[in-house]
């Protein structure tokens, strides 16, 4: 009966732990009683672990959510599957230095009023006779001789010449007088032709104050014509003037004369001409004219060189100034016309005119045209035409005076160059370099630092080019990646065509991997443009750069990617002493559906601080070494010896169990990626088996004793 009982407090104790272990009653004979039973197996669960890439950044410090990462997986035709793609954006611009401008240009015409032309003025007296001079001839007898005469005067005889102005004063001319003596005695001395005002009968003077006339103090002998002339320079006409012959006959001494026919008959004559009369003022009624000038200057040829030739220049704002000049006290209008100037943005070629403008009197005027939308046709000469337009007016005029139109162009402030927006031109490989542009990248610090040997195999970047060129223009680019501050650098180069028939303004570079595994600290990126074809440029030039970086979570895993989840705890019942012959295993429960393989270290120890420390390796258990092939859903049985049980059960408190995990990467050359449905998952549980020595229960003794210890 006492026997019976320790059997069953056996069975009792056993039956104690099945809060923690799985245990079986064993069958027992009715009858017979064998001396050693199996106990067990007892099973209870030490610790599990699922990691996909979601958690094993957790596991590794990096708290980002990969939510707004996830995309489509290409590889999976039925579109089920997602993987991570981290992506990132730069934008930059670039002014690239297209500036052409020219220098500002003056020119000016001066025209004069076609001066009043004076025509050759004749004067002449009719014949004197000797009758005429001496009448009391006709008392002398026919055929008789008169007394001695002497000093005879004869009668003025005036002649009167019109000229066109009230006023007329001339730089040269020449009045000449021509006498023909036919009388029969001398003529003279004297005998003059003086000039006078018609109106006023004021002597004229030239510009010796002079009065203008002829003398002749030598007498003229009978039958014999002298010429003499003056100058008339310097002389001033009024509209009419009167020419007096006057003097006498005789006056070199007594003569006397046979009264005869042909004696009272003879006569003597004067005639002139006023002659090459040259204006140098008038005044008076002038008659109204047209005057009008084309001329060219030189204007943008400093815009053309070997590269470029350009046919029309827009240009920035820029100032036209117009100045009239007028040297007289007659007026008119001017109207000045640019015809390589066009101030429109009506299509073709609508060139600049001017209102017409008024001349002033004496002295100078300007006319600003401030130009906000010009452009210059460059491929004629730069011309301008000048009307001017004089009225009828009564006025006074030099022959010095002269009308000037001058203008000045030039840029937004006077003697600025003259600033080009934009050209049509024809291009020949024109080069233009951009200053560089450097952006602070980090690309160092795009994974948690046990990322740090991987290699990423795939990655997306491409650069987006915007301009505002439309013809042909390439791209010489250099991304430059640096760190260490700037000791050690990388660089990506691309030539490509962007804009133009057949380019393509959005740059991908194949070989980015090897730019962002580089990791560089600062991206730095430089190059020029090249123009090859003939449009419309603005040259005020600059190109956007918009950039796309997209980094898919598929590595070269070059090192295990090692990682440790957070620690766990267990405090496992104790074995009862009298179990004899221990057998335990750890069964591993292992579901990986990773394309690489993942293996699995699992240490014990009493104090978390143990783990990781060499000073403590003594005191970390370790319990499984386990190796997961790639795509495998297995169980595996490791060995747990009494040992290593008793180490997770003998603690005062529970044991920290810590798991290492270490990502091994492809074994086919393929780099490995991470998919939204692959995961790892671990399950250990603890097996133990025993015998129980039924035999070594006495019937006089409820005391147990355990074997295998």
């Amino acid at each position: 009966m006492t026997k019976g009982k320790n059997i069953l407090f056996a069975l009792v104790v056993l039956l104690s732990l099945s809060g923690c272990f799985e245990f079986r009653i064993p069958e027992i004979p009715d009858r017979i009683v064998p001396p050693r039973i199996n106990a067990g197996p007892y099973e209870f669960f030490l610790t599990s672990m699922s990691v996909n890439f979601d958690t094993l950044l957790t596991y590794l410090g990096d708290d980002i959510s990969l939510d707004e990462y996830r995309e489509s997986y290409p590889g999976d035709p039925g579109g089920t599957t997602d993987w991570f793609v981290m992506r990132d954006t730069f934008s930059t611009t670039f002014d690239v230095d297209m500036s052409m401008k020219t220098e500002p240009v003056s020119s000016s015409v001066s025209k004069s009023m076609t001066f009043v032309e004076f025509s050759t003025r004749t004067f002449s007296t009719p014949s004197i006779s000797l009758a005429e001079i001496y009448p009391a001839i006709t008392s002398v007898p026919e055929g008789l001789t008169t007394p001695p005469l002497e000093d005879i005067a004869f009668p003025p005889d005036t002649s009167y010449v019109n000229f066109p102005m009230d006023r007329q004063r001339f730089s040269s001319g020449t009045m000449t007088v021509t006498i023909s003596n036919d009388l029969v005695c001398t003529l003279g001395d004297p005998v003059t032709i003086a000039v006078y005002d018609s109106t006023t009968q004021d002597p004229i003077y030239n510009d010796a104050s002079q009065h203008v006339k002829l003398e002749w103090d030598q007498p003229i002998p009978p039958g014999q014509q002298v010429t003499e002339d003056i100058s008339l320079a310097g002389a001033e006409f009024p509209k009419s003037i009167m020419i007096v012959v006057s003097g006498m006959i005789c006056g070199d001494g007594p003569e006397t004369i046979t009264n005869n026919a042909a004696a009272r008959n003879s006569s003597f004559t004067v005639s002139g001409q006023l002659v090459s009369m040259v204006g140098e003022f008038v005044e008076g009624d002038l008659d109204p004219e047209l005057i009008s000038d084309t001329s060219n200057i030189s204007f943008g040829d400093d815009l053309n060189d070997g590269e470029i030739t350009v046919s029309r220049a827009y240009l920035d704002t820029c100032n036209l100034e117009i100045t009239l000049s007028n040297t007289s006290n007659i007026t008119g209008k001017i109207l000045l016309n640019i015809m390589s100037l066009d101030t429109s943005k009506t299509a073709g070629v609508q060139y600049f005119s001017t209102d017409s403008m008024t001349i002033p009197t004496g002295g100078s005027t300007t006319f600003p045209y401030k130009l906000n939308n010009a452009s210059v046709v460059l491929d004629d000469d730069f011309e301008y035409r000048t009307y001017i337009r004089i009225p009828g007016q009564y006025g006074q005029l030099t022959d010095t005076d002269e009308f000037s139109v001058s203008f000045d162009f030039y840029g937004k402030s006077d003697g600025d160059s003259i600033i080009v927006n934009s050209a049509d031109a024809a291009f020949n490989d024109a080069r233009y370099d951009f200053d560089e542009v450097s952006l602070d990248m980090g690309l160092s610090d795009m994974f948690p630092e046990e990322f740090e040997d991987i290699e990423l195999s795939d990655i997306e970047l491409s650069i987006d080019i915007g301009s505002d060129i439309d013809i042909p223009m390439y791209l010489d680019l250099d991304l430059v990646g640096s760190k260490n501050d700037g000791a050690d650098t990388i660089q990506l180069s691309i030539y490509q065509q962007i804009t133009g028939s057949g380019g393509n303004d959005r740059i991908v570079f194949s070989d980015a991997a090897r730019l962002v595994n580089f990791k560089p600290d600062q991206l730095t990126i430089s190059g020029s443009i090249l123009l090859d074809g003939a449009g419309n440029i603005p040259l005020a030039q600059t190109i956007t750069v918009d950039g796309n970086v997209g980094v898919p979570m598929e590595f070269e895993i070059t090192e295990p990617l090692a990682f440790s989840p957070e620690y766990s705890k267990m405090k496992p019942a104790k074995l009862p002493s009298f179990l004899d012959d221990f057998t335990g295993s750890l069964e591993a429960i292992v579901n990986n559906t990773f394309q690489f393989g993942v293996d699995v270290l699992v240490n014990a120890a009493r104090d978390t601080n143990y783990f990781d420390n060499p000073v403590y390796s003594d005191s970390v258990r370790s319990l499984a070494d386990i190796s997961i092939p790639a795509m495998d859903t297995a169980q595996q049985e490791l060995v747990l010896t009494k040992e290593d049980y008793d180490f997770l059960s003998g603690g005062r408190d529970s044991t920290w169990i810590n798991i290492n995990v270490y990502l091994t990467g492809r074994e086919d050359g393929q780099p490995t990626t991470f998919l939204s449905t692959d995961s790892v998952t671990l399950r250990l549980n603890i097996r133990a088996d025993g015998t129980l020595d039924l035999s070594e229960f006495s019937s006089d003794t409820t005391e147990t004793s355990g074997g295998g210890e």
